[in-house]
């Protein structure tokens, strides 16, 4: 019976491994196509017939999900208070709250700049003061 046990109990932590590591494998996917579909999306959007049209591109988005993302939660917890050294050039890799990203793009609306633009990470900081 003891043997059984331990067989079972060797089974098990194999597979959570196994389990583990293709949940790494599938969001390494998922990260690597939403980059493609981020950029075929926003050159689709660039071509409609809007007066306006704005893209914004915020960096790691500080936030609570409903669905934990394990490299996404780590980025957080470590970013997070090394905030202060994501300065000058580096300043558009900060990461920024997402009611500040809320709060840059209702800003930018109410500028209402004509075209298609986008609006990167720094300039959010900026438009959100």
């Amino acid at each position: 019976v003891v043997v059984v046990v331990v067989v079972v109990l060797v089974v098990v932590v194999v597979v959570e491994e196994e389990e583990k590591e293709e949940e790494e494998v599938e969001e390494e996917e998922e990260r690597v196509g939403m980059i493609k579909v981020k950029g075929e999306i926003e050159e689709a959007v660039s071509k409609l017939k809007y007066n306006s049209i704005g893209v914004f591109r915020p960096s790691l988005l500080l936030s609570h999900r409903p669905k934990l993302r394990v490299g996404e939660f780590i980025a957080q917890k470590l970013l997070k208070p090394l905030s202060f050294l994501f300065a000058g050039s580096m300043k558009k890799y900060r990461p920024i709250p997402a009611h500040r990203v809320a709060k840059a793009m209702l800003n930018k609306a109410l500028e209402e700049q004509p075209g298609f633009y986008t609006v990167e990470n720094d300039q959010l900081f900026k438009l959100s003061e």
